[in-house]
């Protein structure tokens, strides 16, 4: 068995690029509370973050608003084809075999929070299965086509290979630049050439793997990388929504203040002149610092006795010295304006409280999610149908199929209505259509959920038939005598 030694990360990911993302993805896994740490020492000083204690992560917008909007695969999408249904049908049923939904949406999230991800659709050379791996933008770089400034033609991954017995870091080089000369490298962190140690062979011009070919035997990159917008301006685009992240860092900080406050300044403060403790202990401090310890809590009863009898001895207290209940407010209206800035309105956003201003739960109601995959399918229905694509192209080289390996289309299934919301849809598309506001082939279609011109086609049949009245009801009522 070969020896394993720990990889140690390589030294040219420490790009601003590259941290900046790794500071996202810690965030989304959990592990940020050395950024908490250093972000509340930078903010306070060294002293009043020491008396604030070891930072809790109680909340992370960035994460929750992440996890919120990802609800494209929350079903299978619907894949089609106007030529070839039953080579759509087999693309279809091939992501259903290798699970792809269950990354699509992984990826989402990684590219709701990253703004990028590399989705990788891998073919085994051995056996021939398929798998959709997720790489995380942090172990990518690459070249874009200069037409298409979001699509890579070279793609370069970070990752962990057995390189003589010892697992290290190396690079793997995709490229179809030169669609006459494709290549496939894997590189050492000295940029030499370890193709053959790794694979025994080298996939130069024309040992390009076969299966990544089109029909037509032009190369394509196995690769495909998400973007949390519709036309990305460059391959890599990191700082979008940076403000998000350092609210994030903000409403952390105030969070680990007001958990500083409520268990150190939430009680009134005691005080005494001229008096001391009756029954007090004598002891030492860690650096020996003699002190007097009274044992007590809000039931004991403490007693008193003047230092000087001379001098009136006084009592009296302070109120709190944190006022709890304004610092929560701040606290949750700052979520809620995180929540806004994605886009989300605070009448979707599902509440804990009967308060209208509290945004601290960050999930969706029904009609909230909706409006999100609507918003949200444009910008990654490109992408999902570039895979198919590239899916029947690999299907067609391992079984010799002739599916067609452009034109597929992708429809999400949206999150179907409630019973109170079907309800209350047909109620308020039958006054517009009473009115005469809105003709009946879309009030048809909204209230099917279906197309204006699939309405329009139902509604021409019916009144063949005869079965559809020609006029509204509104139109009737006024033409009668």
């Amino acid at each position: 068995m070969p020896k394993y030694a720990a990889p140690l990360p390589p030294m040219r990911m420490g790009s601003p690029r590259v941290r900046h993302t790794q500071l996202r993805l810690r965030m989304l896994h959990g592990t940020w509370h050395d950024d908490l740490r250093e972000h509340i020492r930078l903010s306070v000083g060294a002293v009043r973050a020491k008396a604030w204690g070891p930072p809790q992560l109680t909340a992370c917008p960035a994460r929750d608003l992440a996890e919120t909007v990802s609800v494209l695969y929350d079903d299978d999408a619907a894949v089609s084809h106007a030529l070839d249904a039953r080579a759509a049908a087999q693309v279809a049923e091939r992501w259903r075999v290798m699970q792809a939904r269950s990354a699509m949406r992984q990826a989402q999230v990684y590219t709701e929070l990253t703004n990028e991800c590399g989705r990788q659709l891998y073919v085994d050379p051995e056996t021939g299965r398929m798998r959709l791996r997720i790489v995380t933008p942090d172990l990518l770089d690459g070249i874009a086509d200069p037409l298409r400034p979001g699509v890579p033609v070279e793609l370069t991954e970070w990752c962990q290979r057995l390189v003589r017995d010892r697992w290290t870091w190396v690079r793997e080089v995709w490229s179809v630049r030169d669609l006459d000369a494709p290549s496939y490298r894997v590189l050492d962190s000295e940029d030499r050439d370890i193709t053959e140690q790794v694979h025994g062979r080298s996939y130069d011009g024309g040992d390009w793997p076969d299966v990544y070919r089109r029909a037509d035997g032009r190369p394509f990159l196995p690769w495909d990388i998400t973007h949390s917008v519709a036309e990305p301006a460059a391959l890599w685009n990191p700082w979008y929504r940076i403000e998000t992240i350092d609210s994030t860092m903000v409403v952390a900080r105030h969070s680990a203040y007001i958990d500083h406050c409520m268990t150190q300044a939430a009680n009134p403060q005691r005080c005494v002149y001229n008096m001391a403790p009756a029954g007090s202990q004598r002891r030492e401090a860690d650096d020996g610092t003699p002190v007097a310890v009274l044992q007590g809590d809000a039931s004991s009863v403490l007693a008193f006795e003047p230092l000087d009898e001379q001098v009136q001895a006084m009592q009296w207290q302070w109120d709190a010295g944190a006022e709890l209940g304004t610092m929560q407010d701040v606290y949750e209206r700052r979520l809620g304006l995180i929540a806004q800035s994605w886009g989300l309105s605070p009448d979707d956003l599902v509440r804990q409280t009967s308060d209208p201003r509290s945004g601290i739960a960050l999930s969706l109601s029904r009609s909230g999610t909706r409006e999100v995959q609507q918003r949200r399918a444009p910008v990654y229905r490109p992408h999902d149908e570039r895979l198919a694509a590239m899916t029947a192209a690999c299907m067609n080289r391992l079984d010799g199929g002739s599916r067609p390996e452009s034109g597929y289309r992708i429809e999400y299934a949206l999150l179907p209505l409630s019973t109170g919301e079907q309800q209350q849809l047909e109620r308020e598309t039958l006054a517009l259509y009473d009115r005469g506001l809105i003709p009946a082939e879309i009030a048809v279609a909204r209230i099917m959920g279906t197309t204006p011109d699939a309405a329009r086609a139902q509604l021409d049949a019916a009144r063949r038939d005869g079965t559809l009245a020609t006029t509204t009801p509104a139109a009737a009522e006024e033409a009668a005598p």
